[in-house]
């Protein structure tokens, strides 16, 4: 996964300069920027694992190495809400790295400052360049608010009309459709609420508020677990992982629709999986959690 979201930051940087939009192997450039934020905690857990092959000095220095490649392509995107998401990841990820690796960076302390130094340095030209377009996308106060905002209010309203049941999953158009204020109307149309709770909440109604409620509990439950535990640390970095990049999907679904693509989709499967089956030990690889699932139904067909 942690390869992927590389890739996709590589993909970012070319496109860039063969002068399309800064979108890497989406179509969207805030579900570009969200992928790209999960890097962090996938970089945690990518240090934590028993099998990996590197020394622990050389795989810090690649950890570092590629923090500062997505810190600086996410900027590029143009996704303020991916710039927020972005520097929210990076503090939790540090956060968990110093609980990990706390012995490590009493000894390089010296080496940390001066990679700070030096990301801080380069995020500061690329802002002066005006390269940095969604650090400067934040910082420009004028222009009319965005239309997602604009709709909200009619979209929930609608979906208070539509209770209990709602108007069926996928209707969200032609319902909205039906519906949209003549000031609204545009020359593209409003195809999702860019809110996914709220396009739940019209179009499940109770079943689909209770069905976002379910998935919130088991975060919950899942960070009480691993706050609990009293495994060795190492031993939690992918549940960490999981439910830092559960934490961010989430966010970012309240003003956009990430989870409608296929990859986030897969991403989010696999870090609730890592978030309520971590591995058993640091030593056991990240790609098994949830394994005993497979086993349990195995042994029950016997």
């Amino acid at each position: 996964m942690l390869a992927g979201v590389l890739f996709s930051a590589l993909v970012t940087v070319v496109r860039l300069g063969l002068g399309f939009e800064a979108t890497g192997i989406f179509a969207n450039r805030n579900h570009q920027a969200l992928f790209l934020s999960t890097a962090f905690p996938l970089i945690n857990a990518w240090l934590s694992q028993g099998e990996a092959r590197p020394s622990t000095f050389v795989r810090h220095w690649i950890a570092a190495c590629a923090s500062a490649f997505v810190l600086v392509v996410v900027p590029l995107t143009g996704s303020r809400a991916g710039a927020f998401l972005s520097v929210l990841s990076l503090a939790l990820s540090i956060g968990v790295f110093f609980r990990f690796w706390r012995p490590w960076i009493a000894g390089n302390r010296a080496l940390i400052l001066r990679a700070a130094v030096a990301i801080v340095a380069l995020m500061v030209t690329f802002v002066l360049s005006g390269r940095a377009t969604s650090i400067s996308r934040l910082l420009d106060g004028s222009g009319e608010p965005e239309q997602r905002f604009q709709l909200l209010p009619v979209v929930l309203h609608q979906a208070m009309a539509m209770m209990p049941v709602g108007s069926g999953f996928g209707a969200f158009d032609e319902v909205f459709r039906s519906v949209e204020p003549d000031w609204a109307l545009h020359q593209t149309y409003f195809n999702h609420a860019h809110n996914d709770l709220a396009e739940m909440f019209l179009t499940g109604g109770v079943a689909g508020l209770l069905l976002v409620l379910g998935v919130l509990l088991l975060w919950f439950r899942g960070i009480w677990r691993v706050f609990r535990s009293e495994k060795p640390l190492q031993a939690r970095s992918a549940t960490w992982a999981g439910a830092i990049i559960m934490l961010l999907i989430f966010l970012a679904s309240l003003v956009d629709y990430p989870l409608r693509t296929s990859l986030i989709g897969a991403q989010f499967i696999i870090a609730a999986a890592w978030l309520l089956d971590p591995p058993d030990d640091g030593k056991r690889s990240i790609w098994s959690a949830g394994s005993h699932f497979t086993r349990r139904k195995r042994s029950s067909n016997r």
